[in-house]
């Protein structure tokens, strides 16, 4: 995660990097997630997914931590998910619903908001299926399928512990990511 201080003389360049975005407001009990709610030359107002309101002063040392939009894999409410920055001309630093898009294998998109960010930042237990899990922030075991991003390049054969690859393209990666994970899948084509 990236740190930026609000300062009175960067306000101007702060309101148009982060208005809109999500990122971490450091509290007395931690950091909390929040989204840049307003931003003028004296203060700018955070808000959380409960609706409360935190205000940073300017030049008072107040760093916030936002969240860089990679390209990447993640779970949500036991769907695999991918989350990429939208291809246009953007100004705005990490993530907001104006430059990021977010959608399930099937295509499904997602809204931007407080669930979806805590998910693609803290997938360390996803919701998932016993089976479903991800190798890496690019590939991922789903629905005994392989996926290279929103790509399925191969099927888990469960019941011979193997995985039949589409192509050989990715083959030395997914066997890398097997054994990086403790998984003892045969890959074949």
């Amino acid at each position: 995660m990236a740190l930026e201080e609000f300062t009175s003389a960067g306000s101007r360049d702060f309101r148009q990097r982060y208005l809109d975005v999500f990122g971490y407001f450091p509290t007395e009990r931690g950091d909390v997630l929040v989204r840049v709610n307003h931003v003028d030359d004296a203060k700018t107002t955070f808000v959380d997914a409960k609706g409360l309101s935190y205000t940073a002063y300017a030049d008072k040392g107040v760093v916030f931590r936002f969240i860089p939009i990679t390209k990447r894999l993640f779970f949500y409410k036991k769907n695999l998910c991918l989350a990429h920055r939208k291809p246009a001309r953007q100004y705005q630093r990490g993530i907001t619903y104006n430059n990021t898009t977010m959608q399930t294998m099937f295509g499904d998109v997602l809204t931007v908001d407080f669930d979806t960010i805590e998910a693609y930042s803290n997938n360390r237990d996803p919701d998932t299926e016993k089976d479903d899990r991800l190798l890496n922030n690019m590939l991922a075991i789903y629905s005994n399928s392989v996926y290279l991003y929103n790509l399925n390049i191969g099927a888990v054969l469960q019941s011979s512990k193997k995985i039949v690859l589409h192509t050989k393209l990715f083959r030395q990666e997914l066997t890398d990511s097997l054994r990086d994970n403790g998984l003892n899948y045969e890959v074949v084509l």
